[in-house]
């Protein structure tokens, strides 16, 4: 006698296993996908924290760079030997002491990268933080070459038509803190 095979039953338990299957599958990718927000997230507020504090010390960068920028014109358009020295040292305080190079807060990003993360970001946002990063990346580099202008330009003008030794005494309390006399001054 031959067993009479329960189809129904078995493809009844064929679509309940496979079933199972994919919603456990489902479930897995939900729970997966809510992790990668909740991360992408966290991504994002510390990408914003880096970028408000950036545009504080761009901010912070700014001011002074104009008083920089128009002591440097002061410095270069002038007869130093006819000026003041209290003035012409005012000029080099701000236009050369003052230079101090821009570097924008990108640790959230560098963390991102290190830890091969950025794919988390959706592409606009990868465009957009891609785009910022080479703008402030652009003013860190143009306020380089500003300073490079001073070594290779601005320097070598002051020290060939400035006393140096006065106008070292005259800014040394400003610049260094202190206003002893330095012994045996060189009279550059």
């Amino acid at each position: 006698m031959t067993k009479k095979v329960p189809w129904l039953r078995v493809f009844v338990e064929g679509v309940v296993i496979v079933s199972s299957i994919l919603l456990a599958f489902g479930i897995e990718a939900w729970w997966s996908g809510r992790q990668d927000q909740a991360l992408e997230k966290a991504h994002l507020e510390a990408l914003r924290e880096d970028l408000v504090e950036s545009l504080h010390l761009l901010d912070d960068s700014t001011d002074r760079f104009d008083p920089t920028r128009s002591s440097l014109i002061a410095l270069l358009g002038q007869d130093l030997a006819s000026q003041p020295v209290d003035t012409v040292a005012s000029w080099i305080n701000v236009g050369l002491f003052a230079l101090n190079g821009y570097e924008p807060r990108m640790s959230a990003l560098a963390d991102l990268a290190a830890s091969d993360q950025l794919g988390l970001l959706t592409p606009p946002v990868r465009r957009q933080v891609s785009e910022v990063t080479r703008a402030l990346n652009y003013l860190s580099n143009s306020q380089e070459e500003l300073m490079k202008f001073q070594e290779r330009m601005v320097d070598p003008f002051v020290v060939s038509h400035l006393p140096l030794a006065s106008v070292l005494s005259a800014t040394r309390s400003d610049v260094l803190g202190f206003s002893e006399p330095l012994p045996d001054e060189p009279d550059w």
